[in-house]
Formats: C-alpha cells, sequence, structure tokens
C-alpha cells in the first residue's frame, strides 16, 4: 500500500532537482484514488476552490501542506476540484484522508504531485514514498524554574479565549494585515492557534505572536 495514495500506486514522473522538485504518482492500474498524509502532522495551507488545468495562476491547483516534526513539510498537488477534506490547523493522522486526485492546476492528466521540504527547502522525495521521516532526536528538557513557570502560566491560552496578534505573520509565514479588532482561538494545536473572526478562520498563530485581550 502506498503511503500518500489509498492503493497501490506507479511513479509517472520522478524528481529531478530545479526541474521537477516532487514525484507524480497515479493508483494501481492509472486509476484515480484518494490522497492520504504520509505522517502525522498539522494542516498548513490548503486550496480546494480550484477547477482547472491550465498553465498559469497556481500551478499546484488544489492542494494541502501538512507540517510534520523535525522541520518536514509534505505537499499533495493537483487534488480534485472541492475534494480537499481537511482545513488549516488540522491535526492530520498518518493514513487519514485528505483528498482526492485531480488535475488541476499546471498539469497532464490527473496524478498526484507529492513534495517533500526539510527547513522550506523541496528535497527528493523517493525514499518517503514508501518509508518514514527521520525521527526527531529530542534532548532532554531542564526542570522549569518558579519564575519561567510563572511567565508560562502568564501565557496560557485556551479555546474561546479573546486574543489580537502582537505580530502579524501566520504559521506559514504569510504576513498578513488586520481586519479585525480581535478575535477568538478556535483551535489549539500545541504552539499553533487557530484564530476565527466573523466565524472564519483568519490565521494559525504560533501562541508567542498573540496576547488577551
Amino acid at each position: 500500500m502506498s503511503r500518500v495514495l489509498n492503493k497501490n500506486h506507479i511513479v509517472t514522473y520522478g524528481y529531478k532537482k530545479g526541474i521537477h522538485n516532487g514525484i507524480d504518482l497515479v493508483g494501481e492500474g492509472y486509476t484515480l484514488a484518494d490522497v492520504i498524509a504520509h505522517s502525522t502532522g498539522t494542516v498548513v495551507a490548503i486550496r480546494r476552490d480550484y477547477r482547472t488545468t491550465d498553465k498559469s495562476g497556481n500551478s499546484y491547483g488544489n492542494y494541502v501542506k501538512i507540517k510534520h516534526e523535525g522541520g518536514y513539510e509534505t505537499l499533495y498537488a493537483h487534488m480534485k476540484f472541492n475534494s480537499v477534506c481537511v482545513n488549516v490547523g488540522d491535526v492530520i493522522k498518518c493514513g487519514q484522508k485528505i483528498g482526492t486526485m485531480g488535475a488541476t492546476g499546471f498539469c497532464f492528466g490527473a496524478h498526484l504531485h507529492f513534495e517533500v521540504r526539510k527547513d522550506g527547502v523541496k528535497i527528493d522525495p523517493t525514499s518517503f514514498i514508501d518509508g518514514n521521516l527521520p525521527e526527531v532526536k529530542r534532548e532532554e528538557t531542564k526542570p522549569i524554574e518558579k519564575d519561567e513557570a510563572k511567565n508560562e502560566a502568564k501565557e496560557n491560552f485556551k479555546v474561546g479565549d479573546k486574543v489580537i496578534p502582537t505580530k502579524l505573520v501566520d504559521y506559514n509565514g504569510t504576513h498578513l494585515k488586520q481586519y479585525d479588532d480581535s478575535y477568538i482561538i478556535s483551535q489549539i494545536n500545541g504552539d499553533r492557534a487557530v484564530l476565527t473572526a466573523r466565524n472564519q478562520v483568519w490565521a494559525a498563530m504560533n501562541i508567542k505572536n498573540i496576547k488577551h485581550v
């Protein structure tokens, strides 16, 4: 079984650094397939409303980008219109469906374009098609001193808190323009808070970039 499709896969075009920074896949027997998350992580960017196949505009078409431990990201592109079934800020499990193969953006026929990035740099994903991302070595943490614990408690956030950003940049590095006086935390995933206003998701931000109103 493929790590990125819900059936066995066929590679139709491989990785070529600087020319094709990913791998193109179709389902076994050159069939369509559901796209699944390669590894557990957090969704940091999506698009689901792209309808066409063309050489202009968004070359990825409909896509999902997931952030994983250790600075790794995976990207899944050219998915079918309105098939993306996850949202920014969602914590996704390995093997969870995130959309369906399609032919949106700059592509020739329906397939999945799969990329892996390390610290923002596109790397060869070949070894990860059937394998895991590298394990993250965890460093020992020192006990939190009393003063540090006190400061940390001041910055505790929970779903429903009313906050404002102290720095206008989301977790994906996109610079934002503030359009409301305050926002509500709708989700918290580790150090990431998903902010909403007017019943719409505005950004997924590091909690160090927000403060209570």
